[in-house]
């Protein structure tokens, strides 16, 4: 993601088509003192936000199963 975002800017219109392209989403990254990257931690704020991920209205990922590596 790194790589991606190198100036933390996430593509969220792109990152949200994806999800909702995708079958099946594995979330996987590093977890250091209980939690995940700075940049990881702003894409889960971005891209799963209220009303779009959750939430009312928010339904674009329910058919969907995630699952955490």
């Amino acid at each position: 993601m790194f790589s991606l975002y190198p100036d933390f800017q996430i593509d969220v219109a792109a990152e949200q088509e994806k999800l909702k392209q995708a079958d099946l989403v594995i979330l996987q990254d590093p977890v250091y003192w209980y939690n995940v990257p700075s940049l990881t931690h702003r894409w889960f704020e971005e891209v799963l936000r209220y009303g779009w991920a959750y939430g009312e209205g928010g339904t674009p990922l329910q058919a969907r199963k995630p699952s955490s590596a």
